[in-house]
């Protein structure tokens, strides 16, 4: 896989980088990721802004939900964190960490099914900034938007730190 960004990929091996990092972050089954459950269901190496583009399936946890029966903030959140990670891990070959994450919360999300888009904006050495959206699978609304900005390490495989 790729160490640095710059790197051109092919549509296959980033999926197939996705589906990598995918697996490596949910093998313990009580972390975070591995509770929700997402499931690849898009990608491009590419995307519009030439660095790549990931769409990411989400059905609702019950264990997810906030007393009003929607998703609770902090799952939303960690839906985009989640996916907008691991399509700078898959993209670029490194471990990376959060260093900036914005949600704005534009309706609540009381459906069962949702789908994650992540574009990335930046792609660099160092640093990586990507958009992402959550949007209502059943009606096409879109429930929440955010922007994160990564830093890349160089230790560790991507998606796992040790």
């Amino acid at each position: 896989m790729a160490k640095h960004a710059h790197i051109q990929m092919t549509d296959q091996e980033f999926e197939d980088a996705l589906k990598m990092v995918m697996k490596r972050s949910t093998k313990e089954p009580e972390r975070m990721n591995a509770s929700l459950k997402l499931q690849l269901l898009d990608s491009s190496a590419d995307g519009k802004e030439g660095f790549g583009e990931a769409i990411f399936g989400y059905t609702v946890n019950p264990a997810h939900l906030n007393p009003y029966g929607g998703i609770h903030g902090g799952i939303v959140a960690a839906l985009l964190d989640t996916c907008m990670g691991t399509a700078i891990a898959a993209r670029t070959g490194h471990f990376v960490i959060t260093t900036d994450l914005s949600v704005s919360f534009l309706r609540a999300l009381t459906d069962s099914h949702f789908r994650i888009y992540i574009a990335f904006t930046h792609l660099g050495r160092r640093m990586a900034s990507v958009t992402g959206k959550i949007v209502n699978a059943d009606n096409d609304e879109i429930c929440a938007t955010g922007m994160g900005t990564f830093m890349l390490l160089d230790t560790g495989d991507a998606g796992v730190q040790g």
